[in-house]
């Protein structure tokens, strides 16, 4: 047995062992649900007279977690806490009548389906019983040799009518059974509807953990509420974006759709709920990274060249506290926006404006919250250096005035779903550019001439990189799109390696987006028209050296 009390705040209020008793049961009656994990409030009412009690209140869920455990009251004062597991409190053993009489319903439904199946087998019985004269009279006409002239026709003729009214009579019987046994399954359905009620009022074993609460009261009406963390919720938005009237670019609408998808299993079933999502992260770290020196050194290139990087490691010092340095190679950047919102404190908390029922490992439950308008500037958007066909993309806004989670987006234009994405995350007032699916008939490609020396499009000696390309869109769809062409060229932040690069036309905008050498042309490109922009780039860098 195990026996574990949780202190976990403490009044001038003895418990005192001649304290009153008043047993309860706490009812799920709020809960704040995290993307992992959820605070989750039982609240019970009683009217206590004036003075020192204990309440019992059974029925917590096994496995809880003591320490995060806290209890409040509202009209009297919190003792000592105490936390009993293993075996349950003594007191009132009364069942609760509705549990009683979900239990008597499964009895009466087994009992009925028991009786139900004696009957059959009573009637198979009767065939089986037919059956079996058959074979006696069967193997006696085999083994008796007695009844011999005259006597054969008549005996014969009477043991064949003996055996097909017994035929008859097992026929009937098996066809008896059968015509039963289709109302067997209403049976069954029964007995599994008052099995799921009868657990849906006991869910899981939850009778082991008993919270004894002493309070001291002054008279009147007591609510008590035990909070605790269960880490079996979850919660994650997510969005349809429709996309209306783009016959018309110019006055297309864009309707943003919010939702969230919300689980949990905890072993028990949550009725009723005052339900709050918040973007708060429990399970994340809440202190900065400790920082440490970083030590730099040189080594010569034809030093290294001699010896393998492993005996060279070997002779370099290493101080305490080093961190090794990531190698000088361009670096793929990750967005943690969402992550650097929860540490900072940016916590935002949504309230479900009705009473939620969420069942225990059974409901995956989709909440709507809102629509919202956006106003959408669309356009063809190309990659050619990527892609074949050209994206309609909307340039807009977060006018919402809060924040936008990342989240799944279902994507509608005109009525019909063409897709699913992922929302990024967009602070109030972000630009956002959002996917609306492939323009096939917008055609890319990337040409690259044929050269006599080096590789396709490229002349390449030890210290020198030149290179050129084509990039074409071509228009089929009949119809006159505004048109923005990305693309890129490399860049260098070291003095030695040179990048000298030129396009034709030359682009509207350079470092798009703040990303280095991303170059963007926007134009509009008529039905049947072919667009072309030449790209040239040169490297060079000094010998020996390697190019990354």
């Amino acid at each position: 047995m195990r026996h574990l009390t949780a202190i976990l705040l403490l009044s001038t209020a003895p418990a005192a062992l001649w304290a009153d008793t008043i047993e309860g049961n706490a009812k799920i009656s709020a809960a704040t649900i995290y993307a992992w994990g959820a605070s989750v409030t039982r609240s019970v009412e009683i009217a206590p007279q004036a003075g020192t009690h204990e309440l019992i209140l059974t029925g917590m869920p096994a496995g809880i977690d003591p320490a995060s455990l806290r209890v409040s009251a509202t009209g009297a004062i919190i003792g000592a806490v105490g936390l009993q597991s293993g075996r349950p409190f003594p007191g009132d053993d009364t069942p609760d009548p509705a549990v009683k009489a979900a239990k008597d319903s499964v009895k009466a439904a087994e009992r009925a389906l028991r009786e139900f199946d004696a009957q059959v087998q009573t009637v198979q019985l009767r065939a089986e019983a037919a059956r079996q004269q058959i074979e006696m009279i069967r193997e006696f006409a085999r083994v008796d040799n007695s009844i011999t002239g005259t006597e054969a026709a008549p005996t014969l003729e009477s043991l064949g009518q003996t055996i097909a009214n017994a035929l008859q009579q097992a026929h009937q019987a098996e066809q008896e059974a059968l015509t039963m046994l289709e109302g067997r399954e209403d049976l069954v359905k029964a007995l599994e509807n008052a099995l799921a009620r009868l657990a849906a009022l006991t869910p899981g074993d939850l009778t082991g953990e008993t919270l004894v609460i002493t309070l001291q009261s002054e008279g009147g009406p007591v609510r008590v509420s035990v909070d605790n963390f269960d880490n079996t919720a979850s919660w994650r938005p997510v969005y349809d974006l429709r996309l209306n009237g783009i016959d018309d670019l110019e006055t297309a609408t864009l309707a943003m759709d919010r939702g969230v998808v919300v689980t949990q299993s905890s072993g028990e079933d949550w009725q009723g709920v005052d339900l709050r999502l918040s973007t708060a992260r429990p399970d994340e770290r809440v202190d900065p990274s400790d920082m440490y020196p970083w030590l730099r050194q040189i080594y010569s290139l034809e030093k290294q060249k001699m010896r393998s990087s492993s005996d060279y490691a070997r002779e370099l010092p290493v101080p305490e506290g080093y961190v090794a340095p990531i190698a000088d190679v361009e670096p793929v950047v990750v967005d943690m926006a969402a992550a650097a919102m929860d540490v900072s404190g940016m916590v935002v908390t949504y309230h479900y404006p009705t009473p939620v029922n969420l069942r225990s490992a059974a409901d995956t439950l989709r909440l709507n919250l809102d629509s919202l308008s956006l106003d959408p500037t669309l356009i063809a958007e190309a990659v050619p250096q990527s892609d074949s066909t050209a994206y309609l993309v909307a340039d807009t806004r977060n006018t919402t005035g809060e924040v936008l989670l990342p989240g799944e987006t279902t994507v509608h234009v005109d009525g019909a779903m063409i897709g699913r994405s992922q929302m990024e995350l967009a602070a109030a007032g972000d630009k956002m550019k959002l996917g609306f699916g492939p323009i096939h008939g917008l055609l890319l490609k990337t040409i690259v001439p044929e050269r006599q020396q080096g590789d396709s499009g490229i002349i390449s000696k030890s210290n020198v990189v030149d290179s050129i390309e084509t990039l074409r869109v071509e228009n089929v769809t009949g119809r006159e799109w505004p048109l923005r062409v990305i693309a890129r060229i490399p860049y260098s932040e070291q003095e030695d390696l040179e990048i000298k690069w030129s396009a034709n036309p030359a682009p509207d905008q350079t470092d798009l987006d703040d990303k280095r050498g991303v170059l963007a042309w926007e134009s509009t490109i008529a039905p049947g028209q072919t667009q072309d922009i030449s790209l040239t780039s040169a490297i060079r860098w000094p010998q020996d050296y390697e190019l990354n």
